[in-house]
């Protein structure tokens, strides 16, 4: 339930990876032709981190007597503010460096993804200095079903772009391709 230390371990601990995982993201160039091997190496790394996540999750929800005390009555622990601390620091470097990266693509996906990790900032700052139930509680679980909405119409923007450009190419093939036949027919008539 929500404000047990269950909860706030999970979500916690689950902020701290999902921070990390998009701090390593920032070494890699979505844009790249090629993924170059720091690239790739960012990429397993990543992977292996989402399966640690989901492995630590099970262990913790396995082992709650073994979870450090995450609040004593509305007030969170130094625990938990830590490690949300450290997870509003590494939102908000990897919203600043995606940023950058969506002016220099300007790409309006990544410029939504830069904001919501700016948003997932603000949302892990929040939770340093809110108590349970009180009315910053709330603002950052809003912000945070906010985010979660915007990245899901930038999703699908981004695939309706993906697939317009699909279309747009299919396009532009066939019609090549009929220019090709078509020369192809001139030559064989001269010939």
């Amino acid at each position: 339930p929500p404000g047990s230390t269950e909860f706030v371990w999970l979500h916690s601990t689950s902020a701290f990876f999902g921070s990390f995982f998009f701090a390593l993201g920032i070494f890699a160039d979505p844009f790249a032709e090629s993924p170059s091997p720091h690239g790739r190496r960012t990429g397993s790394i990543q992977g292996a981190l989402a399966l640690g996540v989901i492995l630590f999750g099970i262990l913790s929800l396995l082992l709650p007597h073994h979870l450090p005390p995450m609040r004593i009555d509305v007030d969170f622990t130094a625990h938990s503010k830590v490690i949300n601390g450290v997870a509003a620091s590494l939102f908000l470097l990897a919203g600043a460096v995606w940023l950058r990266q969506s002016l220099r693509h300007r790409s309006v996906f990544l410029f939504a993804f830069a904001v919501a990790l700016l948003l997932f900032f603000e949302s892990e700052f929040l939770f340093i200095f809110s108590k349970l139930w009180d009315p910053t509680w709330w603002l950052w679980h809003i912000i945070k079903v906010l985010i979660f909405m915007g990245i899901i119409l930038c999703g699908a923007y981004a695939f309706s772009e993906a697939f317009h450009e699909l279309e747009r190419s299919h396009v532009a093939l066939v019609r090549a391709m009929k220019d090709l036949e078509q020369k192809n027919l001139e030559v064989e008539g001269r010939s």
